[in-house]
């Protein structure tokens, strides 16, 4: 069932997987079409709102699990794709409405604002299947990353830890257990520098009884 309230129509839930496999993307003057597969069990529809890797699409075609989806130009700017191709998987992020199964609490904004870069990753004691990736970020998102604080990394709903301010930039960390590894990019296979979008959590709402 749909979740009704009319406050989540604008936020994702946060709850992603590189599931979406790009077959063509094409750019024109103001616009950007994608065209690909994904293998999730929920059905786009034409004119649902979608994200990949963080960044607001609108589905133009589907014929499950085949889709085409559209963006602006000025949605890319700021992310990582203003500097990075659009290849490989990607992640596909639904609207929080379409999604029962998850809390909102992990909520995200419609759509990257801002990039952060992949600084390498390292074991956590006694932690057999986690690993500890490190991140550096622009001063101007100290507001928005802070510490167990969720935000979105290429659309996945992950907790900032270890968050530390120096001269020029913000420092912190996610940890990435089995299933964040197994399910995302972000595990030991990451290189090092990758640029990841940034986005930011969704306001709080309160739900009226």
């Amino acid at each position: 069932m749909l979740r009704q309230d009319k406050k989540l129509f604008c936020y994702f839930s946060g709850y992603t997987e590189l599931s979406v496999s790009l077959h063509q993307h094409v750019f024109n003057t103001s616009t950007l079409l994608v065209t690909g597969n994904h293998n999730q069990t929920h059905q786009l529809k034409v004119g649902e709102h979608i994200q990949l890797d963080g960044v607001l699409f609108e589905v133009t075609a589907s014929n499950h699990p085949l889709f085409s989806a559209s963006t602006t130009i000025a949605m890319l700017e700021n992310t990582k794709f203003e500097h990075v191709p659009f290849q490989g998987k990607l992640n596909l992020g639904i609207l929080t409405m379409f999604d029962e199964m998850h809390d909102q609490c992990w909520m995200l904004q419609p759509s990257a604002s801002y990039t952060v870069t992949y600084k390498g990753y390292s074991s956590l004691e006694d932690h057999t299947h986690t690993i500890k990736l490190n991140f550096e970020a622009p001063l101007k998102l100290a507001e928005l990353i802070t510490e167990n604080q969720h935000l979105g990394l290429d659309g996945a709903s992950l907790t900032a830890r270890e968050v530390k301010k120096e001269t020029n930039l913000l420092k912190f960390s996610i940890y990435a257990g089995r299933d964040t590894r197994e399910k995302s990019r972000f595990n030991e296979t990451l290189p090092l520098d990758t640029l990841v979008n940034f986005t930011a959590p969704a306001a709080i709402v309160k739900f009226s009884h």
